[in-house]
């Protein structure tokens, strides 16, 4: 009976031996699952970056092809009517001071020596202020400067600017004036 003398230990030892081994390829097991997890992580990483670069590039494609609408001459042209619109209600904002009544008032202003070459009635680009740009002749400096404060003293016009005078080969004096249209004066009874 000699056999069966260390059996327990031999017993205990397989048994550790087995446990041992279980824990290792345990162990190896949680190893490799976490290493395809990590991988699986990556790849998922890349595959949302590539999605994102195509989808990216589809944009910018779109983004340039609608640019390209913008500069047809056909937006181009929109854009210009409706520059167009915005000055033509600007424009309509002065309805009370029609454009004869305007002319009206400013020819009731006239001195006598001083003669109307050209009138020029249009709107300032940043206010929307009807103004009138004027030329005239005058016989002297004299009839020229009757001319400007008759005209200031309107209370249908304001601002008046005189731009260039010179004096013509006749003798005369050619001058310019600006003028502002008060659109809140009345043009002392002027229909």
């Amino acid at each position: 009976m000699a056999t069966g003398i260390n059996l327990t230990n031999s017993f205990q030892e397989k048994k550790e031996n087995r446990k041992k081994e279980r824990i290792l390829t345990s162990g190896m097991a949680i190893a490799f699952i976490i290493l395809l997890l990590t991988f699986g992580a990556l790849l998922g990483v890349k595959w949302y970056g590539n999605g994102l670069a195509v989808r990216l590039t589809a944009l910018k494609n779109q983004i340039a092809e609608e640019s390209k609408q913008f500069s047809d001459p056909k937006a181009i042209r929109l854009v210009d009517f409706y520059e167009r619109m915005r000055i033509m209600e600007a424009a309509s904002q002065y309805t009370s001071q029609e454009p004869v009544r305007i002319l009206q008032e400013f020819e009731r202003s006239m001195v006598s020596g001083v003669t109307l070459t050209s009138y020029h009635q249009t709107n300032d680009q940043t206010s929307g202020a009807v103004m009138i740009v004027v030329e005239a002749v005058a016989d002297n400096l004299d009839a020229m400067a009757k001319q400007i404060l008759r005209v200031k003293q309107s209370p249908l016009f304001s601002n008046i600017i005189v731009g260039e005078s010179v004096r013509t080969t006749e003798g005369k004096i050619s001058f310019t004036m600006t003028v502002s249209v008060d659109a809140s004066a009345d043009a002392g009874g002027v229909n």
